[in-house]
This record gives structure tokens, C-alpha cells and sequence, in this order.
């Protein structure tokens, strides 16, 4: 049995997170998601490719909300966007199309990419706060760094489930010194494009029929009892991690995400260790 209100306050959260660090929500719902799809029954076999596709379509529902209240805070930068955007689209997508999708990829990898790219983030994040960034920040990059952004955000997103945005906030922020909070606007207007691009193909030209043993409402790979109630969650965090993401200073937001980050990959590793 689904419980509505669990469902509601994930996606609350989801979209807190989204508003506030631009990471789309992803970390949250490839956290919770297998244990949701475990208690429903649904095969081992079936269950990397379900959580990456119901993963990408709630990330999709919370970076929209979240753009437009961006957009109408004035912080909404639409040529980056699709410098990095674009590139990550076609890498997002072949790789579903070949890979992702196919009896080829083993929850075992999926489990370990999700830990390495958290580790790779969170190390990022952590070294970064020894910096003195403000000195050499740039508001601008080549165009090229932001195509060579979108092709790295885009193949983890594809392979991972997480929109992406754990390594494009490091690699904007970190690497190309954007300003945290530019880096933010930009990973969730990039991470619409890309969960838009693996979203419509997993409802409309994906299905395993006997994928979900007790979840008969189906849309494609989307189970559509887990994703409306987050959905509606979403709608209603994304705006306010957006106006809270306005007030905060930028320090404060970078020592947020790696506090959520290292929760997450605390409860990766009692996982594995442990269950």
C-alpha cells in the first residue's frame, strides 16, 4: 500500500531542494524510490531503468516549477542554459537509447555510479570551501566550457537517475568559478531540457509489461500512483526553495548541499553495509 502523505512530503522536500540548490531533486528520489518500488513487488531485473525513469520524470515536474520562479526572479540565463543543455541532450539521450534501457545495465553499476558521482561532488563541494573563490570568480565562460559541461552533465544524468546537477554545480562552480547561485540557475534550467528529453520517451516509447507486479497505472515506465502525489509536492516546494534560495547567503547554500550530500551517501553506505 502507497501512503499518499509519504509520497507528498518526498516531493515537498524534493522540491525544497530543487529551489534552493538546483540539483532538480534527483538525490531524493534515487534515495527513496527503490524502497517504494521494493514494497510494490517490482523485479530486481526492472528496477534500475524504473527508478532512473520515475526519478527524471518527478526531476522534470520540479525543474520547471522551479525555472519559471527563476525566470520571475530575474535569475534565468537562457543562452547558458542551452550552451549546456543541448550538448547534454544528445548525450543524455543516446545513452538511454543504447544503454540505460537494455538488459545490460545491472543494478550493481547503477548503485556504484550513484555513489562514486555523490563521493566525486561532495569531496568537490568540501574542498571548495578551503578556496577564496570570491577573488576569481568569473561571470562568464567560453562557450565551449559550457558545451564541454553539458556533454559530462548529460552522460551522468543518463547513467545515474540524478538530473545531473551534482556534477555540473562542482564543475560550473568549482572548475569554471561561475558564482554558486548563477551555477544553480543554470544546472536547473539544464536539467528541464534533459528530464523533458528522457521523460517523453519513457512514457510514450518504453514498457516492461511485467515490470510492476502491483502498480497496474502505468504510463510507459512512469508508475503513475508514486509520481502524482510527489508531483504535487513539487509544485508546491520548488517555488519556495526558489525564494529562500534569494534570501540565503551563497556560503550557506554550498555548506547545505554538502550537508544533504553526505547524508545521502551515509545512507548509501548503511545500505549496503547493513541491509
Amino acid at each position: 500500500m502507497i501512503d499518499i502523505l509519504w509520497l507528498l512530503a518526498i516531493g515537498l522536500a524534493a522540491g525544497l531542494l530543487s529551489g534552493l540548490l538546483g540539483v532538480g531533486g534527483g538525490i531524493i528520489f534515487i534515495s527513496i524510490l527503490p524502497e517504494i518500488f521494493f514494497s510494490m513487488g517490482i523485479k530486481e531485473e526492472f528496477m534500475s531503468s524504473l527508478i532512473i525513469a520515475n526519478s527524471m520524470a518527478a526531476i522534470l515536474a520540479a525543474s520547471l516549477v522551479g525555472t519559471i520562479a527563476l525566470k520571475r526572479s530575474g535569475r534565468f540565463f537562457p543562452k547558458e542554459i542551452l550552451l549546456v543543455g543541448l550538448p547534454a541532450l544528445v548525450a543524455s539521450v543516446f545513452l538511454q537509447y543504447v544503454y540505460v534501457n537494455t538488459s545490460y545495465y545491472s543494478v550493481d553499476f547503477f548503485n556504484a555510479l550513484i555513489f562514486v558521482i555523490l563521493s566525486f561532488a561532495l569531496w568537490q563541494q568540501i574542498s571548495s570551501q578551503f578556496q577564496s573563490k570570491d577573488l576569481d570568480e568569473v561571470e562568464n565562460l567560453k562557450n565551449s566550457q559550457y558545451v564541454l559541461s553539458g556533454i559530462v552533465t548529460g552522460t551522468a544524468s543518463a547513467l545515474s537517475g540524478l538530473g545531473g546537477a551534482v556534477v555540473l554545480i562542482p564543475l560550473l562552480n568549482n572548475y569554471f568559478k561561475l558564482p554558486i547561485k548563477k551555477a544553480n540557475s543554470i544546472s536547473l534550467g539544464v536539467i528541464l531540457v534533459i528530464s523533458f528529453a528522457l521523460t517523453i520517451p519513457n512514457m510514450f516509447f518504453y514498457s516492461f509489461e511485467d515490470a510492476a507486479i502491483s502498480a497496474p497505472d502505468k504510463l510507459g515506465l512512469i508508475i503513475l500512483p508514486v509520481m502524482i502525489p510527489m508531483t504535487f509536492g513539487l509544485l508546491v516546494g520548488a517555488p519556495l526553495g526558489v525564494k529562500l534560495s534569494n534570501k540565503l547567503p551563497s556560503k550557506l547554500i554550498s555548506r547545505i548541499f554538502i550537508g544533504f550530500l553526505f547524508i545521502v551517501l551515509s545512507k548509501i553506505v548503511f545500505d549496503y553495509l547493513f541491509i
